[in-house]
């Protein structure tokens, strides 16, 4: 999952990986079978938000049946359980819109490097080799690195290279922006759960 979500990164900013050979046949497969449910997220975010979203769902329908009789309270729980969600929509951010392809890429390279300074293995090292064996199979040319190579080669520079980098982006971007969308539909779902509280409260029952 964290390979095929990369190799989507990496085709955002390199047109040829989005071609078939570049991504191995167990990348493939999975993709065919199971891309609807992880394509959004950004590489390790998807199986745990998928909990977490189903979570909220449990708990909102849980409210509706549970505290029907009171809907103040009902309401109040609401509100708590929207309120959770935001903040950790806010905190996360954990889907990938097209603006956030190169940051995926260079965050998981950083990370690789990090793990190869410290002779460490984690995943992001075991996908960054991965796919540098699949581009040198498929690269002509002794001297031309791609889009791998060339990154694993400055990784020890990158974080400075995510600070200083003007990132332009058109407005069109911001509009598929996926975390965005996500935060302003749970802010006005508290909103409305605020506002009925509001309303249900003894202010409005003098003329």
């Amino acid at each position: 999952m964290k390979r095929d979500q990369v190799c989507r990164a990496l085709g955002g900013r390199d047109p040829r990986y989005k071609q078939r050979q570049y991504m191995t046949d167990e990348v493939w497969v999975f993709r065919r079978r199971y891309n609807r449910l992880y394509y959004l997220f950004r590489p390790g975010k998807a199986g745990y938000w998928i909990c977490i979203i189903l979570l909220r769902k449990f708990l909102i329908a849980f409210t509706a049946l549970m505290f029907r009789t009171t809907p103040s309270y009902q309401m109040a729980f609401s509100l708590l359980v929207m309120f959770g969600a935001y903040a950790r929509q806010v905190r996360h951010l954990p889907y990938m819109s097209p603006s956030d392809y190169d940051r995926t890429v260079q965050q998981h390279l950083l990370k690789a490097s990090i793990a190869e300074t410290l002779n460490k293995s984690n995943d992001h090292l075991v996908i960054r080799d991965k796919m540098l064996a699949v581009e040198r199979s498929y690269s002509k040319g002794g001297d031309r690195q791609g889009a791998w190579g060339r990154d694993a080669a400055i990784g020890a520079a990158m974080a400075d290279l995510e600070e200083e980098r003007a990132v332009n982006v058109s407005f069109a971007m911001f509009l598929v922006d996926y975390n965005a969308v996500e935060s302003a539909l749970l802010a006005c779902a508290v909103l409305v759960n605020l506002s009925g509280i509001m309303f249900l409260s003894n202010r409005f029952n003098d003329p």
